[in-house]
């Protein structure tokens, strides 16, 4: 499998773009069987060199990317130390990287493929072996990905540990169905008056 690899310059002029992305990001494109997949590896990683070096892997919730669902939490200045100490690879979801192009329709995605692209996401970066301490970090949707994959990797790499934020273990019902379309209807409404950040927490986090 090839990959493309890029890296997010630090002289970009439009800040207001700026602001969706970091510094010196590292993006790689991973081809898989089941088409290429986005990872962004943090500024000061290399995992070349800090070989053995904890990992964290993230995973985003549907609608979202690494940036509007992860960046807030790893700008915060507390999590410096945190980087210090790990490698932090975060995975977007086929069409939801940045200015993702609209997935073809025979591209038929589900949670079993998504889950096996993060072997190959792994291998790319030589996070494979037994040896190596991956952590998991999924919100909403990518704690299903992290969740399937897990369970079916017997063989290869295994996550350490997994933290899960806002995830679900049966499939969405009528009832919840409707409740999230009422909960679309009222973010209209609260985004009007302001108040849609505040009631995202609050939903997300309770």
């Amino acid at each position: 499998m090839s990959s493309k690899y890029q890296r997010v310059e630090d002289d970009v002029e439009d800040e207001g773009e700026m602001s969706r992305y970091y510094k010196g990001e590292e993006k790689h494109v991973i081809d898989t069987p089941h088409g290429p997949i986005t990872v962004s590896v943090e500024p000061g990683c290399d995992l070349k060199k800090q070989k053995g070096q904890p990992v964290w892997l993230t995973y985003h919730d549907i609608g979202t990317n690494h940036v509007t669902c992860f960046g807030s939490f790893f700008a915060l200045e507390e999590c410096r130390v945190f980087k210090e100490m790990f490698c932090v690879l975060h995975v977007d979801a086929p069409g939801h990287e940045e200015g993702a192009k609209p997935l073809p329709a025979e591209r038929k995605l589900t949670l079993d493929n998504m889950a096996e692209q993060l072997g190959y996401v792994l291998k790319h970066f030589g996070l494979h072996d037994q040896y190596c301490k991956v952590y998991g970090f999924g919100v909403g949707a990518g704690c299903s990905v992290l969740l399937k994959y897990a369970a079916f990797d017997v063989n290869q790499a295994r996550f350490n540990g997994l933290i899960l934020v806002n995830g679900s273990g049966s499939k969405a019902g009528w009832r919840k169905l409707t409740l999230d379309n009422m909960a679309e209807q009222l973010g209209y409404v609260l985004k009007h008056f302001g108040l849609h950040d505040q009631y995202c927490k609050v939903y997300g986090f309770g």
